[in-house]
């Protein structure tokens, strides 16, 4: 069965104002559940405004924890219908002074686990950081190297080139 040109124009329409609608709703997500809160930290920290500052901890704590969660179940996710919208009142209920989501969410989920796995952590945490260390040595010893391949050549050329424009001027 063959869909006419008007049943093909509708369902073209149909999915670019869905793809439309999903591009706005992720940049009102990102506005809402990272531009803003971003400002909100600013503004704390600038005023030195220590519960202000809490607050915004506790939000980047639960949404941190929240986007862990979501690179994992991502694929599975983006499949449920109004998944996007859904995650958009998550973020505001997260921010809201009236629900205090992310409060809620720290301190009746996220800083009891935390603490449980806490001695896990700092050694999981150590050994991160010792293998970033030794990461960095290695990169640094492999950039020094290329360096010295590289510009030892270039400055030789570069010399060749200045000897010769001298020999030319004389």
């Amino acid at each position: 069965m063959a869909l006419s040109r008007s049943s093909l124009f509708v369902c073209l329409i149909n999915s670019r104002s869905c793809m439309l609608n999903l591009a706005s709703t992720i940049i009102v997500i990102c506005s809402v559940g990272v531009a803003l809160p971003v400002y909100s930290t600013f503004k704390g920290i600038e005023r030195k405004d220590e519960d202000e500052q809490q607050k915004w901890l506790m939000y980047w704590a639960a949404y941190g924890t929240f986007s862990i969660a979501e690179a994992f179940a991502d694929k599975f996710l983006t499949w449920f219908p109004m998944y996007y919208h859904l995650k958009f009142a998550f973020l505001v209920w997260l921010q809201l002074p009236s629900t205090d989501g992310a409060r809620q969410l720290y301190e009746n989920y996220l800083s009891p686990f935390l603490l449980r796995c806490q001695a896990k952590a700092d050694q999981l945490r150590a050994t991160t950081h010792a293998k970033f260390d030794q990461l960095r040595a290695i990169t640094q010893a492999k950039v020094d190297q290329l360096r010295a391949l590289t510009l030892r050549p270039f400055l030789l050329t570069c010399q060749a080139k200045i000897d010769q424009l001298r020999a030319i001027e004389t």
